[in-house]
């Protein structure tokens, strides 16, 4: 996907034994966010056009984060699909015995590049991740935490601090928590998308349901999809200076903003 940049450096992990002692983590249930996406609840309509296009634009706004995030956690996750037992970068990934169905579970941390992703440097902070792994790979979803991680993007360090989940089936992201860009202070962020064979998708939360808005990474929000209750919309969007268009259905006619 464009945008992305190649982070995979400093992986380190470590097996979790269950016969330790050690109680395994609780893995989070994403199924209802991911059937969120399959099935819209909230009609597109003239009065909440105005809500709907505000949404894009602040999904915009933390695309490129969302993009950083992203390249960050399928680095994470290949360590854990990993099928080898080493690796010539020096990664071992431990498989350990654990009930409930699963081959065990396995703890990754991901030490973050920073601006210098060739130097391994604990000071620019890590994810630390977790799985469930059998012996036909990871069971769905990896979740984990950002501690002061710095992440290139567009030349400066972005820092995150948060909750993390990745659900490499569906491309599922979620983040929760704090971000710091350059210089600017610490501000509250989160963001959840879904990224998949090239389209970009993000669910909005409106009073009565929600929506979804989709497009192609390559031909970009311009040509959007918004999919609703009644089906999906097809818009184009004008995003110089004040966010500007018209979405059409086949039975519902049309919708400006």
């Amino acid at each position: 996907m464009r945008g992305l940049v190649p982070l995979f450096v400093g992986l380190v992990a470590a097996g979790c034994v269950h016969d330790d002692g050690k109680q395994a983590p609780t893995q989070p249930n994403v199924s209802a966010i991911v059937t969120a996406y399959a099935q819209p609840t909230a009609a597109l309509t003239q009065d909440n056009a105005p809500e709907v296009v505000a949404a894009l634009l602040q999904t915009l706004d933390d695309l490129q984060q969302a993009l950083t995030v992203f390249g960050a956690m399928q680095d994470v996750f290949a360590a854990f699909d990993d099928s080898t037992e080493s690796r010539g970068d020096g990664l071992a990934l431990r498989r350990q015995a654990l009930s409930a169905g699963f081959d065990g579970w396995a703890r990754v941390e991901y030490v973050c590049p920073g601006l210098a992703p060739e130097i391994v440097d604990r000071r620019q902070g890590v994810i630390e991740a977790f799985a469930f792994v059998t012996q036909g790979g990871v069971r769905p979803p990896m979740w984990g935490n950002a501690r002061d991680c710095a992440l290139p993007d567009s030349g400066d360090a972005v820092r995150f601090d948060g909750d993390l989940i990745y659900e490499v089936e569906s491309g599922l992201l979620s983040f929760t928590g704090t971000l710091a860009r350059a210089a600017e202070p610490v501000a509250p962020f989160s963001l959840e998308v879904m990224l998949r064979d090239g389209m970009i998708r993000h669910r909005v939360v409106l009073p009565d349901g929600h929506l979804i808005l989709a497009w192609d990474d390559d031909a970009g929000p311009e040509s959007l999809t918004v999919e609703t209750l009644d089906g999906d919309w097809t818009c184009g969007v004008q995003l110089q200076g004040r966010a500007a268009g018209q979405c059409s259905h086949p039975r519902l006619g049309q919708v400006t903003f």
